[in-house]
């Protein structure tokens, strides 16, 4: 008799074992510039004979942690629960905007901190807006982007390119949304340096839905 109790005990941890339901893993994403960043040539005909600091990005505080945000009201932002970007975007768009400078060659030399030389221009990027609007049958997203190249000596700002950008996804997939938003991205930093160079911007693609 004693040992009823320990056989029913053993069954209902064995039945409640298999029914314990699989554990959702976490999707993590990365935004990177586009391939043809990569495999563009640097325009050899331009270059400032000048130091250029890179300051670390500013991203707002609601998109600044790994979290990614969706919004379906108005002023109401909620978050994905296993859908997250794989390190925090600040850190992304900084090793973006490094890459792309430092291999356009725009400056004689880049740096990413103060050493004994005064750099002669520092570069701030901003991220005010990064997100995905639910449309209902599609995703949008969102970036709001601000580049300013500051010459050091007289803290006077020589560009200053601020930019709202949207696109609609052909599907709800967040990998998508990450391609989409890197290329954004790109899109805007190299119309950024064309605007340095003097030149006029590239024409962009229309990604607004209508």
């Amino acid at each position: 008799m004693a040992r009823h109790p320990v056989l029913i005990l053993s069954l209902f941890l064995i039945v409640g074992g298999c029914s314990t339901p699989k554990q959702t893993m976490n999707q993590y994403y990365l935004l990177q510039l586009p391939e043809q960043a990569e495999e563009a040539s640097p325009d050899t005909t331009f270059q400032m004979d000048a130091l250029c600091l890179i300051n670390p990005v500013a991203v707002h505080p609601a998109f600044a942690e790994r979290r990614i945000a969706i919004r379906d009201h108005s002023h109401r932002v909620e978050y994905f629960d296993t859908h997250q970007w794989a390190v925090k975007p600040a850190d992304f768009f900084f090793e973006m905007v490094l890459d792309f400078i430092s291999h356009q060659h725009l400056f004689k030399q880049v740096a990413t901190r103060y050493w004994q030389t005064k750099p002669d221009y520092t570069l701030e990027t901003n991220i005010l807006t990064m997100e995905v609007e639910n449309m209902g049958s599609i995703f949008k997203v969102h970036l709001k982007v601000e580049f300013i190249l500051r010459a050091t000596g007289s803290n006077q700002i020589v560009v200053d390119h601020r930019i709202k950008r949207e696109a609609s996804l052909k599907q709800k997939d967040l990998n998508e949304m990450a391609a989409t938003l890197s290329q954004m991205f790109y899109e805007e930093l190299l119309n950024f340096t064309q605007q340095i160079k003097g030149e006029p911007a590239p024409a962009i693609p229309d990604t607004k839905s209508n």
